[in-house]
């Protein structure tokens, strides 16, 4: 197993920044002290599937999804060291571990006994034994088995199992005690003092607590929360305090109102995903620990409290537009968890639009938006430029530590009249094949060539894979390499009343309106294998050539002047608000994209080639030691595949390949009236000349 990987962190800037949130019950809110901490280390650890952890102030204990595992014990105080394995089946065959829990260092395990069809509650004793201390029978099994589930065990080993908002509390041998119907979701346990049990909930935009007495639940606060409330985790307390790690925060709550006298914002020391910690209030610490999203690890963290001595770092907002970013373990999450540890001047926090890309549209053109603009809809790309929304990135590139380590190529094609707005880290490659019963060179591939294979075909095959003679299909095919001729952004030109473009839409219509009778009888996967052409794309591992290019040789997409192959940025694309007062904050973070750690990593969605040659060479290199299996043959890279993927990348044509929407739905629009006979192709192509005109001139 590998031991957690030390990472330390100094911050240098501490965190002094006074928020507001609100108060106990229905009083006005009231500001809110930060409490200053810096992050001193952080440790990850590769673990299967982690579904539950739990933690004191010597130990965490961690249960997986992964079948039969022993529970797992780290030393708080020495988490490099590896952890003692503490098995828990005592016949693998009838048991299931249903959630773990601790109460002074005493760990309790829940199991299923499928033999007898109870719920069994053992006690893990020091002499490294368990122990038997109460066997429950339950009616719905459904409820209170859910790996990971709450579950909690008191002073006197009374035994609390939750479903939903519903506890029930046994005692003795397995007797129900007591059940109580909760406001919320249950979240967490805590006992501030022998033989008094209290439960923290979580409705919508408040937290609750409550006290947990014989024949009943006695609500002792609410505390109303602007946004929803999502987890929640007792992390310690006193008689008179409750610490809770909470959505991003911890909050140090005065146990008997509920009212908050400080806070810590996560967000701004990159730390995230809190399923379980301490708060030592004598050694002024916080031990975090949290699974990490994707499910393949846990997260250590060690926070110690800092002296306020007035140093404040920048706040720099990122305007998220999708939720495909949202989360830590997406590109841009991970990316700002790790800025926010290191950067020493400044910290970057969320705004999310939800995708509603109106709302961002209007904050841009008040003056309000966010210093940094999520481009992962990159279709509203040079609108934006031509709106003035965004900054020409030219002049910091240019002075970047990274310069001369940049694919240009790559960059140059987003640039709109000799200008930047937009960083890409990574970039998918898009590009053609061309059935192989066809001889045609790469020096050749052109619009014209394009055409002369579709007369030599004369439409017996399908004309492109997975489209069954979709004319719209088809002409966004072709306006892939040649949008730049028919829309100029940098001059507020369209060229759409032209020969060549009704050439394209009466193609289209020929398309759709062919017998295909040389395709008659042929399933969608023999349509598919015998297209004339097939689109493909390639991710992150030049390995992906395997699949196709060893067969079919990679084209660009037809162009009038040649071919050209189209990037897709992924979702970690970003821009700098011109409006923003913290533009140098702001490149800042983009500059921490061009970092290793972030260009060979690119989330769980739209994984990438980097835009640094150097990375790229270290990923090809890792490419040539990959296998994959092909049509049942394991098959390994060679350089010359990997040199064809390096020549488009660095010498190729390249085109970002994304129309703009708006102009994009008035083509697709006016074009379907064409197809449908009702309008005659000049007249459309007239009427989305002066439509897209007036879009341009906006």
């Amino acid at each position: 197993m590998r031991k957690w990987g030390n990472r330390k962190i100094v911050l240098q800037g501490l965190i002094l920044l006074t928020v507001m949130l609100s108060a106990c019950g229905k009083s006005e809110p009231e500001a809110v002290p930060e409490k200053a901490f810096g992050v001193d280390y952080l440790q990850e650890q590769e673990m299967r599937q982690p579904v539950q952890v739990v933690c004191d102030s010597d130990s965490a204990w961690v249960i997986t999804a992964v079948k039969d595992e022993p529970i797992r014990r780290y030393s708080m105080g020495t988490p490099g060291a590896e952890p003692e394995q503490i098995p828990w089946q005592p016949e693998a065959e009838c048991y299931e571990l249903i959630s773990i829990a601790q109460h002074q260092g005493t760990l309790y395990a829940e199991v299923r006994n499928r033999e007898n069809d109870a719920l069994e509650i053992l006690r893990w004793d020091a002499g490294g034994t368990w122990s038997a201390i109460m066997s429950i029978r339950v009616e719905n099994w459904e409820d209170y088995t859910v790996m990971g589930n709450v579950f909690y065990v008191d002073g006197s080993e009374n035994v609390y199992l939750v479903s939903g908002n519903e506890v029930m509390r046994f005692e003795g041998e397995g007797q129900r005690a007591d059940a109580y119907q909760l406001k919320g979701r249950v979240c967490s346990f805590w006992e501030p003092g022998e033989g008094r049990v209290e439960c923290v909930t979580a409705e919508e935009t408040g937290i609750l607590l409550y006290e947990l007495k014989e024949g009943g639940a006695e609500e002792k606060w609410m505390l109303k929360q602007s946004e929803a409330v999502g987890t929640l985790y007792v992390i310690g307390g006193s008689k008179e305090n409750l610490y809770l790690a909470a959505d991003g925060e911890i909050l140090f709550l005065d146990g008997a109102t509920g009212s908050p006298a400080a806070r810590v914002d996560l967000v701004k020391l990159g730390v995230s995903s809190v399923s379980a910690g301490y708060y030592d209030e004598n050694e002024g610490t916080l031990r975090l620990l949290g699974i990490i999203e994707n499910g393949e690890g846990l997260r250590y963290s060690l926070l110690s409290e800092r002296d306020e001595d007035g140093k404040q770092r920048t706040e720099i907002v990122y305007g998220m537009e999708s939720g495909v970013n949202n989360g830590e373990s997406s590109s841009i999450g991970r990316a700002i968890s790790e800025f926010n540890q290191t950067s020493p001047d400044y910290y970057v926090t969320i705004k999310n639009y939800d995708n509603n890309i109106e709302r961002m549209l209007a904050d841009m053109g008040a003056g309000k938006g966010p210093d940094i603009i999520d481009m992962t809809h990159s279709e509203y790309y040079e609108s934006y430029a031509k709106n003035g929304y965004l900054e020409d990135l030219t002049p910091y590139l240019e002075q970047s530590q990274y310069k001369d380590d940049i694919i240009w190529n790559i960059l140059d094609a987003y640039r709109i009249d000799g200008k930047l707005y937009l960083l890409p880290p990574q970039v998918q490659l898009k590009g053609v094949m061309i059935n192989p019963e066809y001889e045609i060179s790469l020096e050749e591939w052109s619009r014209e060539t394009f055409l002369e294979l579709v007369d030599q075909n004369k439409w017996e095959k399908p004309l492109l894979a997975g489209q069954n003679k979709d004319p719209e299909a088809l002409l966004l095919f072709l306006l892939s390499a040649d949008k730049d001729g028919f829309v100029d952004w940098g001059q507020s030109k369209a060229s759409f009343e032209t020969q060549e473009f009704v050439n394209m839409l009466e193609l289209c219509k020929r398309y759709a309106e062919a017998d295909g009778s040389g395709a008659a009888g042929w399933t969608d996967e023999e349509k598919e294998q015998n297209a004339l052409f097939r689109e493909v794309q390639y991710g992150g591992g030049f390995y992906g050539y395997l699949l196709y290019g060893r067969k079919y040789p990679v084209y660009g997409y037809p162009a009038a002047s040649g071919q050209a192959y189209k990037l897709i940025p992924c979702s970690d694309s970003c821009a700098i608000y011109a409006g923003s007062d913290q533009k140098e904050g702001a490149w800042a973070f983009l500059e921490s994209l061009l970092q290793e750690s972030n260009q060979k990593y690119s989330g769980i969605a739209n994984p990438g080639f980097p835009i640094r040659s150097s990375v790229l060479d270290e990923l090809a290199e890792e490419s040539k030691h990959m296998e994959i299996k092909v049509d049942g043959e394991m098959l390994t890279i060679t350089d010359d595949e990997i040199q064809i993927l390096m020549d488009i990348f660095h010498n190729g044509k390249l085109c970002s390949g994304m129309l703009n929407t708006d102009i994009l739905s008035i083509i697709m629009e006016e074009a379907g009236a064409y197809f449908a006979g009702d309008k005659d192709v000049w007249d459309v192509a007239h009427i989305i000349q002066s439509r897209v005109q007036i879009v341009l001139q906006e």
